[in-house]
């Protein structure tokens, strides 16, 4: 079975699950171990993604809700709610995360210096890429910047940055 790719803005692909690979038939393993449910990233909540529930996910996370690959023909969406439950949504709601699956071909190139394993939840060994605040500063900037934070020292820039067209951001 094959993994659906939806065009986003006709400028990066990215490969979301259909409602078939995350709760029919062909429901992958790693989602009937770990569970539907997942928290959206920092990124997403800052651009509107919903959280919240009374549950919590795996790893203790509220989650929200996020978009499959399957739609109606009346052009809503499959999404899944924050408790992992199956939700039709219309596609230019802005508090729905996106959860996509990273294909072989992204996540060969993944350099196993920068991916370290994390922890284990059932079966599935749980691999973190990446950390917030982020690896790519050398630590040295990191500790600066996070220390000028703590102490409520960093200057504004002034500068406005957004992440949309509506840049409501």
């Amino acid at each position: 079975m094959g993994i659906d790719r939806c065009r986003v803005k006709s400028i990066m692909e990215t490969t979301f699950l259909t409602e078939n690979q995350i709760w029919g038939a062909d429901a992958l393993s790693v989602l009937k171990e770990y569970g539907v449910a997942a928290a959206p990233t920092d990124l997403a909540v800052i651009l509107g993604a919903m959280i919240g529930g009374t549950s919590v996910d795996k790893e203790k996370h509220l989650p929200g809700y996020f978009w499959s690959a399957s739609s109606e023909e009346d052009g809503s969406v499959r999404c899944a709610d924050h408790d992992g439950r199956r939700s039709w949504i219309t596609p230019n709601a802005r508090d729905i995360a996106g959860r996509p699956a990273l294909p072989k071909s992204v996540t060969s190139i993944i350099r196993s210096s920068a991916a370290r394993p994390n922890r284990k939840i059932g079966n599935i060994q749980v691999i973190e890429y990446g950390t917030y605040p982020q690896t790519a500063a050398p630590q040295k900037i990191a500790d600066e910047l996070e220390s000028a934070y703590k102490r409520h020292t960093l200057s504004k820039t002034g500068n406005k940055y957004t992440f949309d067209t509506r840049g409501n951001y």
